[in-house]
């Protein structure tokens, strides 16, 4: 009989027990989850104004190509961005850009290995980007490259307008 009121006993610790850590588990901590949301909507951008100055030239040839100036209008629309949700949808319009801008008819002088290595290079950091965004990341280190490789292309336009030499003296040499 005594092994009945120990089991009896231990029966209710158990439940108590149970009780206990139920009760522990459930505490209400909204406040904090609300908070950490809000926080991982909101966007950290922290971008460096290092625009490159695009020589005269360079501007004439670039007001007529009609897809890089819808290119570079949306790219500029970085800085606007305060929620996650809108550099999704930033991303995703900025590649669908990028495309139209492939497939153009680039200007002659830009039609150049330079630039479309250059575009290649700034359609991998679009997508590292996205797939930040995807794999919830922080896409800082990511935008981060992706202005920097816009801005090498941009970069690159004023180098090949400045460049006196062409590849028939290079090949003669």
């Amino acid at each position: 009989m005594s092994q009945f009121y120990i089991y009896r006993g231990l029966k209710k610790y158990a439940y108590l027990g149970m009780l206990l850590l139920f009760a522990i588990s459930c505490k209400e901590e909204t406040k904090d989850s609300s908070i950490e949301q809000e926080a991982d909507r909101q966007l950290n951008l922290e971008l460096e104004n290092n625009e490159i100055i695009r020589t005269p030239e360079v501007l004439e040839l670039l007001e007529n190509w009609k897809a890089f100036k819808n290119f570079d209008q949306t790219f500029n629309g970085l800085s606007k961005l305060k929620y996650r949700e809108d550099l999704v949808l930033f991303i995703d319009n900025l590649l669908e850009n990028e495309a139209l801008l492939k497939e153009s008819v680039y200007p002659e002088l830009f039609n150049v290995p330079q630039i479309r290595s250059r575009q290649k290079v700034l359609k991998t950091f679009i997508l590292k980007v996205k797939s930040a965004l995807e794999y919830r990341l922080d896409p800082q280190p990511a935008m981060h490259e992706m202005i920097i490789a816009y801005q090498d292309l941009q970069n690159q336009f004023n180098i090949i307008v400045a460049s006196t030499l062409s590849d028939d003296h290079l090949l003669d040499l």
